[in-house]
């Protein structure tokens, strides 16, 4: 378990303000190119107040230790870090929020940002803008998710409309890059840290919809996902079969011919 004694600053009663929303940032070796995440996490234009958790999950790389330490030092109202043994991306992302939840009760949405992302300064607003705007309509909306904007590539991922628990049973289109509501913590999920090779955030949120949640598309988001040569996303791709044996064997009922069929119609 997490305790406070992990945490820089320690005295987090300290901090006067009560954030409204937090984002949690893993790192693991990349210690160059998680300037630009945190750069853009702190810089963030809200009508909110919000935290940002760094979490080194057992990174062995001295420079994320020293250039974290920088930021820290440097925005000691806005970033707290998280330092634990490595066990995954999925353990790194759970001891975020874990710390969150537990250090400010007014969190009400945890956002992802992955070390070699990065967010336009108005994306965490449109995000809490419209999570919280389809919240007010349908209080199983708990999630709000970009599109995926590759710089580096010319890809680029629309993924506007209605959306589809069925489509999400087969297709990953809701990117770790989101922010989750709070309440998908207070209902018991987090990420699977037995998953270490990819796809753990599509289980994540196949464990919402299991549970009668759904997701909100956000426009314009301001989401910038990184195209490496090596990645999480390439590793998953060559252990696909085996990860997703793995999900189906978790989540039997979702994927029952009764469950496909009510999310079809």
């Amino acid at each position: 378990m997490l305790s406070y004694a992990t945490l820089d600053p320690p005295d987090l009663a300290t901090t006067t303000s009560a954030p409204l929303v937090g984002i949690v940032i893993p790192l693991y070796r990349h210690s160059v190119l998680v300037t630009e995440a945190i750069d853009s996490a702190v810089h963030q234009i809200t009508d909110f107040t919000y935290k940002v958790v760094i979490v080194i999950d057992g990174c062995p790389n001295t420079e994320s230790h020293s250039t974290t330490f920088h930021y820290l030092r440097a925005y000691p109202d806005r970033i707290i870090r998280v330092q634990k043994p490595n066990e995954g991306l999925s353990s790194a992302r759970n001891a975020g929020v874990r710390c969150l939840l537990r250090a400010w009760p007014s969190i009400q949405a945890v956002y992802f940002l992955d070390a070699d992302n990065r967010l336009l300064p108005y994306a965490l607003q449109n995000a809490w803008d419209t999570l919280s705007q389809a919240r007010t309509k349908d209080d199983t909306v708990a999630w709000a998710y970009p599109d995926i904007d590759m710089f580096l590539s010319d890809y680029n991922a629309d993924h506007r409309g209605s959306f589809s628990r069925l489509r999400l049973l087969y297709q990953n289109y809701c990117e770790a890059g989101s922010l989750a509501h709070r309440c998908l913590f207070d209902a018991g999920l987090r990420f699977d840290e037995q998953m270490k090779y990819g796809f753990e955030d599509w289980e994540f949120w196949w464990q919402a919809i299991e549970k009668g949640y759904k997701g909100a598309h956000v426009e314009n988001m301001g989401f910038q996902y990184r195209k490496r040569p090596e990645s999480m996303l390439k590793d998953a791709g060559r252990v696909a079969d085996v990860t997703l044996g793995y999900m189906r064997q978790k989540h039997p009922t979702l994927l029952s011919p009764k469950t496909l069929l009510r999310f079809e119609h």
